[in-house]
């Protein structure tokens, strides 16, 4: 059986289990590909995934102690923790172990009215996995990142109070005239500067992944995109992301998948 938390950062805590429909075709969203390739490898085991999620926040909001994303991150991490706990002591379940911690995050970085957040990603990032070692209590727990797409084509730019690169005929948004084009903050924004601040945050998650001799990344450019942002539900999609995610977890922890 395989199961899931899911929270968001800005809502209330969900603290029920909920299942998950197996194989993952059935369900929506990374967690079911990721419960889908742990099942394989672990056929006697449950699995239980906890998911928190905020959309439009950057690095920093889940890295920095005392912002919503780094509380509600922690504290779900240290409520589940406790929860197991009691089941064990309980007798419910044998123990419990942590496989991973999964990350997908950067297009807020990635965008040229943020510049600081690009060129401090990795100095900013490095908090997260940090935090979730301490919190779990493992201090070489396995870290699995998706790196950001290269996919995001800056077809549209922001105007003031407009609706951000949404959609492509959304409010607010209209074509580059250039890659040298100003907008009325001054700052000059378009395809040249897109990429740079891209390269960025891309270099930074694979250093990461250099740098800590836990941590692997995945790509994710060849899927498709439904709103400049966002990954399908499905395959390829969501789901792509999360098969890729677990089986690179499995290679952190020193076991096979099924399927490889």
């Amino acid at each position: 059986q395989a199961w899931y938390e899911d929270s968001t950062a800005a809502g209330a805590a969900n603290s029920a289990w909920k299942g998950l429909n197996l194989p993952a075709e059935g369900s929506t969203g990374v967690q079911a590909g990721v419960a889908e390739v742990l099942r394989a490898a672990y056929p006697e085991d449950q699995i239980a995934i906890l998911k928190v999620s905020q959309g439009a926040t950057g690095v920093s909001y889940w890295a920095n102690a005392g912002s919503p994303g780094y509380e509600a991150l922690t504290s779900r991490i240290t409520a589940v923790k406790d929860r197991l706990l009691a089941q064990q002591a309980a007798g419910e379940i044998a123990g419990f172990s942590f496989v991973g911690f999964f990350w997908m995050q950067g297009e807020n970085e990635i965008d040229p009215w943020n510049t600081s957040g690009s060129r401090l990603y990795f100095e900013t990032f490095h908090k997260i996995p940090t935090a979730v070692r301490a919190f779990t209590g493992v201090p070489a727990l396995p870290m699995i990142l998706g790196r950001t797409s290269n996919a995001y084509a800056p077809s549209t730019i922001r105007v003031a109070n407009g609706d951000y690169r949404a959609f492509p005929a959304a409010v607010g948004t209209r074509p580059f005239a250039a890659d040298s084009e100003f907008i009325n903050s001054g700052v000059m924004r378009g395809q040249a500067l897109f990429e740079a601040y891209s390269d960025f945050v891309r270099t930074s998650q694979i250093g990461w992944t250099l740098y800590d001799s836990h941590s692997a990344w995945v790509d994710v450019d060849d899927l498709p995109l439904v709103d400049y942002y966002h990954f399908p539900t499905g395959d390829p999609g969501k789901i792509t992301l999360g098969r890729r995610m677990g089986r690179a977890a499995l290679r952190l922890n020193g076991v096979s998948a099924a399927d490889e």
